[in-house]
């Protein structure tokens, strides 16, 4: 026993020695001989390393006869000549010449024929199914399947990918709608000063876009609302989102539909929201205009004077961020926390609301104990969320159609309060256009 061990091992010895040899030569030595061993060992490791191949279908008996047998079933012309298909670990294709509709049948059928193949050998796969069209009506049918935990994981980031890249294709195919009240004000601003009848009616309904579901999946563009005492709000976009835009038409549909006042504070300084409203602050002008916005807020009595007041802060987790850099900042931060928490409790009754937009929400804007933060009567999530920035908006919460939709520049999701998410699709406009209307309107 143990001379059989011993030669076995001698052997084993002599294969690497011979490997280790044969690749120092061929290397033409320019390599030392110590890289031709590194690199041997790696093959080796590597070898165990690899997961063992997918399984094939075609060991399950009358797998093959049903694959022809669907063809001939389902195929406008006989396919006996022009069949092909083809097979590596993991994918296998097959060519189909026939009417759409039956192609849509046939790859279901294949798609279940593999699954049921391979379960039968004992695995549980995951399957994806694609077609490829080559011309008219000729189509490949390509299956995907995996069955070790590695390539499932590797397939199904796969099937994400391309999912994300169909979205992205159709959402770009379809233009965002038009607001055709929009374009009109834009066409004709001296016309939209005479007929603004601004109403301080506590159920105005405030448009907020378009629902980005039905549009991009029944080609149908419903406007979205919110009663105008829910306007609370908190609007989350990163760069690239469409967040300043969304701002820009919130606000002009907030003029168009109310009675109003804005004060609005620009944190960083981009000038976007300049010359819509004389109460106009950047940087850290933005606290003295907070802390007076405050002042006249104490001063409101119940059921408000009126008209309606928006305290808009722009960034406002950068405003936080920046003052927590020294203690004094700090002591000032609390103070803001506190006046937008004031504002969030009580303001409704007052017709007095707070609006602010950041990149990103965080629980550090109020704390979480406040109870401030459910106040809000809209959360709009614009462009790809992080899983942390959804998760701080919306709960994880999901909506049924989800999964089919894009979420880029001008779409996202909005939660108001009483109603389920919806996804929400910001329509087609001109920002800088809008912005000349918004400064024609003060």
């Amino acid at each position: 026993m143990e001379f059989h061990l011993m030669a076995t091992l001698l052997v084993l010895i002599g294969i690497f020695a011979t490997a280790v040899y044969v690749h120092f030569i061929v290397t033409g030595k320019e390599g030392t001989l110590e890289e031709s061993v590194s690199v041997i060992l790696k093959i080796i490791l590597n070898f165990f390393k690899e997961e063992p191949q997918e399984p094939s279908p075609f060991t399950v008996i009358g797998f093959s006869e049903s694959v022809k047998e669907n063809l001939h079933r389902y195929s406008a012309i006989k396919q006996d000549e022009l069949y092909r298909d083809s097979y590596i670990p993991g994918h296998y294709m097959v060519e189909f010449v026939g009417s759409e509709e039956n192609l849509n049948i046939f790859m279901e059928l294949l798609k279940r024929s593999v699954e049921i193949s391979l379960q039968r050998q004992g695995y549980t796969p995951i399957i994806y199914a694609e077609s490829e069209k080559i011309s008219d009506k000729v189509w490949y049918v390509h299956i995907y399947f995996a069955t070790s935990p590695t390539r499932k994981k590797s397939l199904e980031e796969g099937i994400e990918r391309k999912k994300k890249i169909q979205r992205k294709a159709i959402a770009d195919a379809l233009n965002s709608p038009v607001d055709e009240e929009l374009e009109k004000d834009i066409a004709d601003v001296t016309e939209l000063k005479k007929h603004v009848t601004p109403t301080s009616e506590t159920m105005t309904k405030i448009k907020l876009g378009f629902d980005l579901a039905l549009y991009e999946l029944q080609k149908t563009a419903i406007p979205l609302y919110v009663p105008s005492n829910l306007l609370h709000a908190i609007i989350v976009g990163g760069s690239g989102s469409g967040k300043s835009t969304f701002l820009l038409y919130f606000v002009y549909n907030i003029k168009k539909s109310m009675s109003c006042e804005l004060v609005i504070c620009d944190f960083k300084r981009s000038g976007e929201l300049k010359g819509i409203t004389p109460r106009y602050a950047e940087f850290e002008d933005c606290i003295n205009e907070i802390r007076l916005f405050y002042e006249e807020f104490i001063q409101t009595p119940e059921g408000g004077d009126g008209i309606t007041r928006f305290l808009m802060i722009d960034e406002i987790a950068g405003l936080l961020t920046h003052l927590n850099m020294t203690k004094e900042g700090k002591q000032t931060a609390d103070e803001i926390r506190m006046i937008m928490s004031s504002i969030l409790m009580l303001g409704r009754s007052k017709r007095r609301f707070l609006i602010l937009s950041m990149q990103r929400y965080t629980a550090s804007i109020f704390p979480s104990a406040s109870g401030s933060a459910d106040n809000f009567g809209i959360l709009i999530g614009l462009g790809n969320l992080t899983v942390d920035g959804r998760r701080g908006l919306f709960a994880g919460e999901h909506f049924p159609e989800e999964e089919q939709l894009y979420f880029g520049t001008g779409r996202g999701i909005v939660l108001v309060d009483g109603s389920p998410l919806r996804g929400l699709l910001v329509p087609n406009l001109d920002k800088h256009k809008l912005l000349h209307v918004l400064q024609s309107m003060n």
